[in-house]
């Protein structure tokens, strides 16, 4: 299960709101910024193109390590 924020991240990601996402990350802890790819993609119906399922995780994974990069908490 996620909590708003988690989702709202994942979305504005995958939006390309940059702005948002950033406002967003800040508000959550790193370690969850780092799993949330993972959990998201896991999360996703067994049906779900296998192609469709790589760019989602290619592209949340450049999202999480840019967001963790500029996070208060980490720098």
């Amino acid at each position: 299960m996620f909590n708003n924020l988690e989702v709202a991240l994942i979305c504005a990601w995958l939006d390309g709101d940059e702005e948002a996402a950033i406002a967003i990350a800040t508000m959550l802890q790193p370690l969850v910024i780092y799993r949330l790819p993972a959990r998201y993609i896991l999360s996703l119906d067994s049906s779900t193109d296998e192609e469709i399922l790589k760019e989602l995780a290619i592209v949340l994974s450049v999202k999480s390590k840019a967001e963790l990069n500029r996070h208060p908490q980490v720098r």
